[in-house]
């Protein structure tokens, strides 16, 4: 396809309902006393627009604060994928451009930190033309990954992925990704993919964004993650009403179950033992939690880790990753995830504890 005519069109998307970004925030329902902030207006979406040569679409996330009148503030790269130099600056520019209806605390408007929104790169007009090959190719690693022939399938993603430039081709590639990193044991790092693609659901069928979906819901009840379950669960528009949805919602139920019955319970983790550049900004690698309670702590650790990061509506907090030590989020913080980060291939067990009122 010619370059003739074409533009580079930038648009800001909000990540889908805490959808796949690591940035998403959770915190259990009347338990907090914020409000998250609305956007309002974003000046000069869509656009601006540049000349593009390298016929690459593509996106760049960026965390922000929102400030108390609305405004964006500290905006920095959270990551990217197929974009990086001038891209990165052009995607800051537009986000602290963006003007909010604030956050609130206790019913006041409050500076809201960790608020994340993706930057899209596209062709303008949209480039939606998928090349035959590719779409052979796309057939091939479905062959091979029901074949069990995986070094196959990670090879032809690899030809694919260097030859797609498109939005949806690259969703494509990286829920492959995700099936593959499955398949061979890996759910986590599949999980992590689908927190990639997920938000680009625009460019995808309806169809794939469900089954992906009910991936993502299916990888969350297998490494124990509640918040993230409900919250996926909340997002299949007609689950349990197609087959093999019946096992989906039993399991979720007594996933909720337990978090309700107990005062503590433990969500075993693991840091991917190999992260791609894409997903592990600046080669950190995070292994990322939404607590249903406000406690937690670490045990069993297997391997070496580095931090635990809370980043929540109120407050970034970090501290040393280490056993036997436990943190407290305040109510004041809002609603927090928390990533643990430290060597590749590292295990370990984290707490969830709801404290008795003191």
């Amino acid at each position: 396809m010619g370059l003739m005519g074409k533009h580079l069109r930038i648009g800001l998307s909000a990540l889908a309902l805490a959808a796949l970004s690591p940035l998403a925030l959770a915190a259990t329902p009347g338990d907090n006393p914020r409000t998250d902030p609305v956007l309002r207006d974003c000046a000069g979406m869509p656009g601006p627009r540049v000349d593009i040569r390298d016929h690459q679409e593509g996106w760049v996330d960026v965390r922000f604060t929102v400030k108390a009148d609305g405004s964006v503030a500290d905006a920095v790269v959270a990551g990217a994928h197929a974009a990086a130099g001038e891209r990165l600056t052009t995607a800051l520019s537009v986000a602290s451009r963006c003007q909010f209806t604030p956050g609130t605390l206790k019913g006041a408007p409050a500076d809201t930190l960790n608020q994340t929104r993706r930057v899209f790169f596209q062709m303008d007009p949209p480039d939606k033309a998928t090349d035959f090959e590719l779409v052979k190719r796309f057939k091939d690693v479905r062959d091979y990954l029901e074949k069990g022939a995986f070094e196959k399938a990670a090879d032809t993603l690899d030809r694919i992925e260097g030859q797609s430039s498109n939005l949806y081709e690259i969703s494509q590639v990286l829920s492959r990704r995700a099936a593959l990193a499955v398949r061979q044991g890996q759910p986590v790092l599949g999980l992590m993919y689908l927190r990639q693609v997920v938000p680009n659901a625009d460019y995808m069928a309806a169809d794939e964004r469900q089954a992906l979906l009910r991936l993502r819901l299916q990888l969350e009840l297998d490494l124990g993650l509640p918040v993230d379950a409900a919250r996926t669960a909340a997002l299949i528009a007609d689950l349990g009403r197609q087959n093999g949805d019946k096992p989906l919602l039993d399991r979720l139920a007594a996933l909720e179950k337990t978090v309700a019955g107990n005062a503590a319970f433990g969500v075993q983790g693991r840091l991917p033992q190999q992260c791609p550049a894409d997903l592990c900004a600046g080669g950190r690698v995070e292994w990322v939690y939404r607590p249903s309670n406000r406690t937690i702590s670490l045990a069993n650790i297997q391997g070496s880790l580095d931090k635990v990061t809370a980043r929540c509506q109120g407050k970034t907090y970090e501290a040393r990753a280490e056993a036997g030590v436990s943190w407290t989020i305040p109510a004041s913080w809002g609603d927090c995830s928390v990533a643990v980060s430290g060597q590749p291939g590292s295990s370990f067990q984290l707490v969830d504890e709801k404290l008795p009122p003191a």
